[in-house]
């Protein structure tokens, strides 16, 4: 298994056109929480890599957490709790 984790600083002041967002895909098949809490970044990205990985054994109460959560926004996930 290998989880891949972009880091980059983020400038408020940046003025580039927005981003092609890819909106053709079914939610229930990936895990994206939107990082909404300060300093949280390093969680949101390992929990999104272990939710994301069919080969790994969750247990259950991440899987109970993927399930119950699968059909929220990204925000919403992120402010939900394991």
């Amino acid at each position: 298994m290998y989880g891949l984790i972009f880091l980059f600083k983020w400038r408020p002041d940046d003025s580039r056109e927005a981003r092609n967002v890819v909106t053709d895909f079914d939610p229930t098949q990936l895990f994206f929480a939107r990082q909404v809490i300060t300093n949280a970044c390093a969680t949101q990205a390992i929990l999104s890599i272990l939710l994301n990985c069919k080969e790994i054994d969750l247990g259950p109460e991440l899987t109970q957490f993927k399930d119950f959560t699968q059909y929220f926004d990204p925000e919403v996930r992120a402010l939900s709790t394991p």
